[in-house]
């Protein structure tokens, strides 16, 4: 249990995260979660035929790019939908995540890594915009106005703030979809931005 990551949100449950463990450096994004409402959402993208085929290919892309494609699915068609579906292996989705190890590399010990961080996640800006499309007209965990905040360190400890809506309670969505983050890497805050 010896994990140190930080994820930065484009939306409830989804955006980008860099991790740091035993097992070494691992970068991804995509969504972890999904309300029934929000599922939904996503499956009617997969299903739709403009935009299904264009989810199917930026993940084929990242996959040629080195990312694996996870996360939580259905062992069966989800209802509704017909077993020969051709983006049947889509639709059963619970979780879209890609992801890629780095394990110990060299370059995860110097400065280095922050560049290979922030170039895997504009690789993988088209899936997370991609999402964000596909639920953006499904409320979010709060309808308040959100206020600007941002993720600022990775190691628990470390002070940490968030958008949170005015009333505090839950997360709001994110509207922006370039996300910041600070790393720290031998002792130094070293800024990392996605444009």
């Amino acid at each position: 249990a010896n994990v140190v990551g930080a994820f930065v949100a484009a939306g409830p449950s989804m955006g980008w995260y860099v991790e740091l463990s035993p097992r070494g450096v691992r970068v991804g994004a995509g969504f972890y979660e999904a309300s029934g409402e929000r599922l939904a959402a996503i499956r009617a993208a997969i299903d739709d035929d403009r935009t299904g085929p264009a989810l199917r290919r930026a993940l084929t892309k990242l996959e040629k790019d080195g990312f694996e494609i996870g996360g939580e699915r259905l062992k069966t068609s989800p209802r509704g939908y017909d077993a020969d579906h051709p983006r049947i292996e889509l639709l059963r989705h619970k979780q879209v995540i890609a992801g890629k190890s780095y394990g110990f590399e060299k370059v995860i010990h110097s400065p280095a890594v922050l560049d290979m961080v922030r170039d895997d996640w504009r690789t993988l800006k088209p899936l997370v915009g991609w999402l964000g499309r596909a639920v953006s007209g499904v409320p979010s965990f709060c309808t308040r106005k959100s206020r600007q905040g941002q993720i600022s360190a990775i190691n628990p400890s470390a002070h940490r703030t968030e958008r949170r809506c005015r009333c505090r309670l839950q997360r709001c969505r994110l509207e922006k979809s370039s996300v910041g983050l600070t790393l720290f890497a031998d002792r130094r805050a070293i800024a990392l931005r996605v444009l």
